[in-house]
């Protein structure tokens, strides 16, 4: 693969900023050379890399609950990487997820904001989580309320 260009990686930072900037009190800024976004401008939710390092691909590094990065990464390797730790052990327990794949491996949106939640949960302070979680339960509420069920 090569480098690609922002005509190429920009629909794919339109999806990530889409899902990331809807949850509660995210910014987006540029950190250690790549589009990253934060909780309350402190706690990083996600990176969206453009060729890292010259590695020629297209990648969003999230935090991740110990255990999934790998787990994921061994399951299926074109997907999803560890993306190295630092000398200082951040990204240890963080997952890497190729946004540059096709057939096959083609990039779920509707997983990469499931993965972009778990890993606001495992950053976010309790209140904003929490606050999440109320958003969830009255759009389920809703959507079962449009389909004339009831959620006792």
């Amino acid at each position: 693969m090569g480098t690609y260009s922002a005509s190429v990686t920009e629909p794919q930072l339109h999806k990530v900023r889409k899902i990331a900037l809807a949850l509660p009190e995210v910014n987006e800024r540029f950190s250690h050379g790549a589009t990253c976004f934060f909780v309350r401008d402190k706690w990083a939710l996600c990176y969206f890399h453009d060729n890292h390092r010259g590695d020629g691909r297209v990648s969003l590094w999230c935090p991740a609950p110990p255990g999934v990065g790998e787990d994921l990464a061994g399951a299926e390797p074109a997907r999803f990487f560890q993306p190295p730790t630092s000398a200082s052990g951040t990204f240890s327990n963080w997952i890497g997820v190729f946004l540059d794949t096709t057939g096959d491996n083609k990039v779920d949106w509707d997983e990469i904001a499931a993965i972009v939640a778990d890993a606001y949960r495992c950053v976010a302070p309790t209140a904003l989580v929490a606050a999440l979680q109320g958003r969830a339960g009255k759009s389920a509420a809703a959507n079962n309320a449009r389909r004339g069920e009831r959620r006792d």
